[in-house]
């Protein structure tokens, strides 16, 4: 498997989160609940590994501290996840977006502004292989305003080579290349 695809246990690490912001520490001993990426409904994985939530806020604040937009889809295309980045490109909460097919949700222009004929959800999980944004894609946001943006779709299987889910990572075309938010906060609230 490549390295560079998300397991199903780091998937499950990401769902584990919600937006409404950091969560009350609680007993690393208490099982987390998760959210099957084949049926939408809590799940315990086999081989649960009771991550601490200090730990799961941790790896939630890099995520958002990585100044890259992800949204994370069910093997049918539907969102599960998004981090704080990709809310603020889409100016959309979780909840507009949540359960709908990245196509409903996320719509990407090509160059001469007209809707891409294919997501790239969709493209990857008939290839089962990555998938870069075309030159040129702009992301519209509801205002109608768009912004250009350069991002990858990225297949998730499971243990037996079926397609589990996307992982869609993009980022605003202009940023410097390398930029990372200020990782201070993080820091402040992790120092062990």
């Amino acid at each position: 498997m490549n390295s560079k695809i998300l397991t199903p246990e780091e998937i499950g690490a990401l769902l584990a989160w919600t937006p409404s912001g950091p969560s009350e520490a609680v007993s690393s001993r208490k099982p987390s609940v998760r959210t099957s990426m084949r049926s939408g409904k809590p799940s315990r994985p086999k081989n649960e590994s009771n991550v601490p939530v200090s730990e799961n806020d941790f790896f939630r604040d890099v995520l958002d501290a990585m100044g890259e937009a992800m949204i994370i889809t069910d093997f049918r295309g539907r969102i599960l996840f998004e981090n704080v980045v990709s809310r603020d490109l889409l100016d959309k909460p979780l909840s507009a977006i949540r359960r709908k097919s990245f196509r409903m949700a996320v719509t990407l222009l090509d160059g001469d502004g007209q809707r891409q004929d294919d997501d790239p959800v969709g493209k990857v999980l008939r290839a089962q292989r990555p998938f870069r944004f075309p030159a040129g894609s702009r992301l519209l946001r509801p205002d109608g305003s768009s912004i250009p943006v350069d991002g990858s779709a990225t297949p998730v299987f499971r243990a037996d080579g079926e397609p589990e889910g996307v992982v869609v990572s993009f980022h605003r075309r202009n940023r410097p290349a390398g930029t990372l938010h200020d990782f201070s906060p993080m820091t402040e609230r992790h120092a062990r």
